[in-house]
């Protein structure tokens, strides 16, 4: 009787291990943590900063260019838009924003935070660039829908850098998230470029941004961890029990 107790302990035991992380998995990102000096894990936090300021959520300060920059003539530099033409556009541009936060987070969860900030780079630099090269509504319509798509997928992907700084990690966290509304004004320093130089058109602005934005995925790749940080305290605790 007592040999199926003993089965039953060594099964349990075993499952019991296979929940845990594995030693490999928690020294990819603790030993990296720990190996950062406070100005590494500072310029990683100031650089995903101004990424999620850049793309975020820069669909939402769309109102700025509605009337300026869009709806003028292509002899001026504009998109030449109707009103009614930009409000359809960036009313599907803001839902698909929010209805994109739910498929890259499930991307994040499986590929991590490198590869998802990277896709999401790269979905707005080439929705930015379908807009510079755009000729007509559908082809302007598809790249700013585009941008919204990618640039939502910023911030869940930065948000674990609160980690690197245990005692100030709610202050880092509301930081990572505050900069999210940084990037509504994004669309208004647009405006504000097209209107300072008289050669300059909605497609020369849109083409620089994704240029812009594609320099930060290239910088991302180096930058950032295939798995999140781990919270220091956390990691350490991890580590002692796996080599107790």
């Amino acid at each position: 009787m007592t040999a199926p107790h003993e089965n039953n302990d060594s099964s349990s035991n075993g499952h019991y291990h296979q929940l845990q992380p594995s030693k490999e998995d928690v020294e990819s990102t603790s030993t990296v943590a720990h190996a950062m000096s406070l100005n590494t894990r500072i310029a990683l936090l100031v650089f995903g900063i101004l990424q999620n300021a850049l793309m975020g959520g820069v669909i939402f300060g769309w109102a700025s260019i509605d009337h300026t920059m869009l709806a003028a003539e292509r002899s001026e530099g504009g998109a030449a838009l109707t009103s009614e033409q930009t409000t359809v556009v960036f009313t599907w541009a803001s839902s698909i924003a929010l209805a994109a936060s739910l498929m890259l987070g499930a991307v994040l969860d499986f590929y991590g935070p490198r590869f998802c900030i990277i896709l999401s780079c790269i979905i707005v630099a080439l929705g930015a660039q379908t807009v510079a090269m755009s000729s007509d509504f559908a082809s302007f319509a598809f790249g700013i829908c585009t941008l919204a798509f990618g640039g939502i997928g910023v911030g869940p992907s930065i948000i674990h850098m609160s980690n690197l700084f245990p005692g100030n990690e709610y202050m880092v966290m509301g930081a990572l998230s505050g900069s999210f509304a940084l990037s509504f004004s994004v669309f208004p320093t647009f405006n504000i470029i097209w209107g300072l130089h008289d050669t300059m058109t909605y497609q020369h602005v849109f083409g620089y941004y994704a240029r812009i934005v594609t320099v930060t995925a290239i910088v991302a790749y180096f930058a950032y961890p295939d798995k999140p940080y781990e919270k220091l305290e956390a990691a350490s605790a991890s580590c002692m029990a796996l080599m107790g």
